[in-house]
C-alpha cells in the first residue's frame, strides 16, 4: 500500500492544527502572564521572605525558560504548518492521489509511449 493523499482530510489536519497551536499560544501567552505578575509581585516587596526569593528562582530560571522554549516549539510548529499549507495549495487541486495509481498509470502510459515510438520508427 502506498501513499495517499485525500484533499478533504488535509483540510481537516489544517483546521485541527490551526485550532490547536490558538490554544497552545493562549496557554502560553497565559503562562507568561501569571509569571510576568508573580515576579513583578515579588519584585514590588508584597511578597517577601525566604520561600517567596527561593520561588521566585524557580520561575526566573526554571519556569519562565521552559515556557519560552514551548513557545518557540510552537512558533516552529506554526512554521511547519505554514510550509504544508503552501505544498497543500499546489497538490489539493488534484483531489484525491493514490501513489500506487500514479504509479501504475504512468507505467501504462510509458508503455503506450514505447508504442508509439515503435510505430513512428517502423
Amino acid at each position: 500500500m502506498g501513499v495517499k493523499y485525500s484533499a478533504q482530510e488535509s483540510q481537516e489536519l489544517i483546521q485541527a492544527m490551526t485550532n490547536n497551536l490558538q490554544v497552545a499560544n493562549e496557554v502560553t501567552d497565559r503562562l507568561s502572564s501569571g509569571c510576568d505578575h508573580l515576579i513583578s509581585s515579588l519584585d514590588s516587596g508584597e511578597l517577601t521572605g525566604a520561600a517567596y526569593t527561593a520561588g521566585k528562582g524557580l520561575f526566573t530560571e526554571i519556569i519562565i525558560p521552559s515556557i519560552k522554549k514551548l513557545q518557540a516549539a510552537i512558533d516552529d510548529i506554526q512554521l511547519e504548518l505554514t510550509s504544508y499549507k503552501n505544498a497543500d495549495a499546489q497538490v489539493s487541486g488534484y483531489g484525491d492521489l493514490d501513489m500506487d495509481q500514479l504509479k501504475e498509470l504512468k507505467k501504462l502510459r510509458e508503455e503506450q509511449l514505447a508504442i508509439v515510438e515503435a510505430q513512428i520508427q517502423a
